[in-house]
This record gives C-alpha cells, sequence and structure tokens, in this order.
C-alpha cells in the first residue's frame, strides 16, 4: 500500500536553522488542502543547475519506524510559465534529514522534461530514488525547482500551485511514494519554565521603548498592541507598537542558570492582519540582557515563523526553537523578547498600507495567550546574594515551590 504525502501551506512547527530564514517551511501531510495557493518566481537566464521555486521547501514529520525508501515515487505538481520565452519546466529535490531538518543525503532530483504552458497544468512523472534507509525520527524534504527546457529566458516568471482541495484541480500536488510508512505528528512539548507576555509594566525605563513583563504568571485579560503599518520590504522587522513606541517585554532579575546547547524555546504568539496582502508574518528576537536591560547576546539568531497573518483573523502562531549554543545567565540578568511584523517569505516582501496587530496578556490556553518557555529551570526575582532562597526547592513548572 503506497503513501500519499500532499503540499501544504501550513507552516512547520519547527524552526529549522538549516534553513535559511529567507525560505518558507512548509508541511507534507496526507490530508489534502482547504485552499489552493500559489508563489511566483523570477527565471534566470540559462543554462541553469535550477532555480528553487516558490521560495519554499516542504518538511514531513517525523519517520515513527525505521523504512527503507527504493521505489518509484510519483510526482504531481501544478505549474505554469508567464511566457512561452521562459523555458522553463518541473524540477524536484527529495532529500532525507535528520529530525531538525538537517540534510543527510539525496535521495532524489528528477527533471520532467517537459516545458510549463502558460496556463496552470499538471506536471505528473515517475521517479526512480536512490535506495534510502531513514531512521526512525528521520524526516523527508521536499523542493520545487524550474530548469531549462532547452535554454530558459530571463525576465520572466514560473508559478507553482499546492494546497489545493479536489484532485486533478488548481493545487492538486503530492508525491505518492510505493511504500507505506507513518509519520509523528507534532511534538506535544512542555517546557519547564514558562512567561506570558504580559501588560503590566515593566520596572525598566529606556528610551524609545515602552516596557511590559515576562512572568510565569499567565494574563487575565486579551490586551494589544497599537495597530502598526506595513512597509514596503524587504524588511529587518517592524517593532510592534505600543503608545507609539518599540515594544518589548522583559523578566524580573533572575537568579544564574544554564540554557542549554539543543534545547528549545517554545513560543506562542497571536497577532492579526488587516489585510492578507500584507505579505506579514511574525518573527521575535529573544536575548540575554543585563540587570538594566542592555542586551548582552542572542539566545536564538532572529526567527520568523512561517504563518501568514490573515487578514481580520485572530490567529496564534507557534513554534519550536532550537538554542544552538550554551546560554549562560548570571544573577541579575533579564530575558528580553521583542516581537516584530517581518517580510512573508511566501511572497518575498511585505506590502505598505495595511496594519498588523500583536495580541497577549490573555487568559491561559485562551486567545491573546502569547508566551515563551524554556527547557531549563529559570528563577526569576532576584535580589541579590547570588542563589534562589534556601527555604525552596525547584518547581518543574518553573520557579520554585516553598519546601
Amino acid at each position: 500500500m503506497a503513501t500519499t504525502l500532499y503540499f501544504r501551506q501550513t507552516g512547520h512547527e519547527m524552526g529549522f536553522t538549516s534553513i535559511p530564514s529567507t525560505r518558507y517551511q512548509n508541511t507534507m501531510s496526507p490530508s489534502r488542502g482547504a485552499t489552493a495557493t500559489s508563489a511566483d518566481t523570477n527565471t534566470v537566464l540559462g543554462p541553469t543547475t535550477g532555480v528553487l521555486g516558490s521560495y519554499q521547501y516542504w518538511l514531513t514529520d517525523t519517520l515513527t519506524a525505521d523504512q527503507t525508501i527504493s521505489g518509484n515515487i510519483t510526482v504531481n505538481l501544478r505549474a505554469k510559465e508567464s511566457n512561452g520565452q521562459a523555458n522553463t519546466g518541473a524540477d524536484i529535490l527529495i532529500e532525507r534529514c535528520d529530525s531538525m531538518g538537517v540534510v543527510i543525503e539525496q535521495m532524489a532530483r528528477s527533471e520532467r522534461g517537459t516545458e510549463f504552458t502558460t496556463s496552470e497544468t499538471a506536471q505528473n512523472w515517475t521517479v526512480a530514488p536512490t535506495s534510502r534507509n531513514l531512521k526512525k525520527g528521520d524526516r523527508i524534504r521536499i523542493s520545487m525547482w524550474g530548469n531549462d527546457v532547452g535554454t530558459m529566458g530571463s525576465g520572466r516568471t514560473f508559478t507553482y500551485y499546492w494546497d489545493g482541495p479536489t484532485a486533478a484541480a488548481s493545487g492538486d500536488a503530492y508525491l505518492t511514494f510505493t511504500e507505506t510508512f507513518t509519520l509523528q505528528g507534532p511534538v506535544e512539548h512542555t517546557p519547564t519554565t514558562t512567561f506570558s507576555l504580559r501588560s503590566t509594566a515593566s520596572d525598566l525605563t529606556i528610551t524609545g521603548e515602552t516596557e511590559h513583563t515576562l512572568s510565569k504568571t499567565a494574563g487575565t485579560s486579551a490586551y494589544t498592541s497599537d495597530a502598526t503599518a506595513t512597509v514596503t520590504g524587504p524588511t529587518t522587522g517592524v517593532a510592534f507598537l505600543k503608545t507609539s513606541l518599540n515594544l518589548a517585554f522583559y523578566t524580573s532579575q533572575l537568579y544564574a542558570a544554564t540554557i542549554t546547547a539543543g534545547s528549545l524555546i517554545h513560543c506562542k504568539f497571536w497577532g492579526l492582519s488587516s489585510n492578507s496582502s500584507a505579505g506579514s508574518v511574525i518573527s521575535v528576537k529573544i536575548d540575554r540582557c543585563d540587570s538594566s536591560g542592555s542586551v548582552l547576546a542572542a539566545i536564538v539568531a532572529p526567527t520568523w515563523f512561517n504563518s501568514r497573518l490573515i487578514g481580520g483573523v485572530t490567529q496564534s502562531n507557534e513554534f519550536l526553537l532550537q538554542v544552538a549554543s550554551e546560554v549562560v545567565l548570571a544573577d541579575s540578568n533579564r530575558i528580553r523578547i521583542q516581537v516584530f511584523a517581518d517580510d512573508d517569505p511566501n511572497v518575498v516582501n511585505m506590502q505598505s498600507g495595511y496594519t498588523t496587530t500583536l495580541q497577549y496578556d490573555g487568559t491561559l490556553a485562551q486567545s491573546a495567550d502569547s508566551f515563551v518557555g524554556f527547557d531549563v529551570a529559570i528563577t526569576d526575582g532576584y535580589t541579590g546574594g547570588g542563589a534562589p532562597p534556601e527555604d525552596c526547592m525547584p518547581n518543574l513548572g518553573g520557579g520554585y515551590y516553598p519546601s
């Protein structure tokens, strides 16, 4: 029995540092999508070894068991070109990755060899992969490319379509593997220490900012940033505003702790856009600061979340980030979070003339419950003395219990 996986618009739950931040990370799913979507890619002057299409990578969830992939793979993509002089056809790359999206080896690279037409049509062919022995926990990564049919002409575009709900119709893009295998869905991750984004004013006063708190206590009533104007991208991120100043969130002073390399940071942010055409996603900076709020070092590299904010719809953006290098928090250090509206890599650049809004301080597990969670115990409330109070013991949910 074969396994069919569909190209979806749904953003992946993992923030794969192995994939450039200019590339969109989507899922391969056993279920069809809801609404067909597409993206254009500029052609180049050929001959070429391939142009990555739609700024996209698609990744499966993790394999639940070891699996050899050796049988033929049926490829069904949907595409077009803007002009017959584009001389572009379908090309697909299929790779084996580890659980964090790092490529281990190529499984297949194949061109169909037939030029696109100027209207969306199916691109269906069979690929014979190199036999690969995948392990439990591995993922499969797929990318769509455009390649020469003859010699690619510059100044044109080619377009891929995916996430369609109907067979043999717009966006009906999928792969069918000969082998039968199962995948593990998004991992339910429970952080050790969680800080909620609160509307309470911080004890810090920093020029050019509105400082709110990161608290181990969840909020009670949804709160919003200012409706923050989008700009014409590309941009390095537009900080959400409050009282017309950049909005940032700070913990109180912390006791010393070590955030280990390879540990996860569980992020969830709520937001909305005035219009889907804004092309905005949420991005985040997570930094280590001194007691006065001055940034000392990044805890993780600035990271965008790959789910576009939908016009008029409040939605959560939930993601796991991996800490690349050990971060040592000294006594009195703080953690700082700043959230941005950023370019949607699916359309490359943000569009001006719209607004985006961050929502936070919501009730636990309800709308606007924005938070960051760490895999290590982090104790706040440092007032001097260099160690947590002796009459306390660690609380695995974060903080300390009285003993």
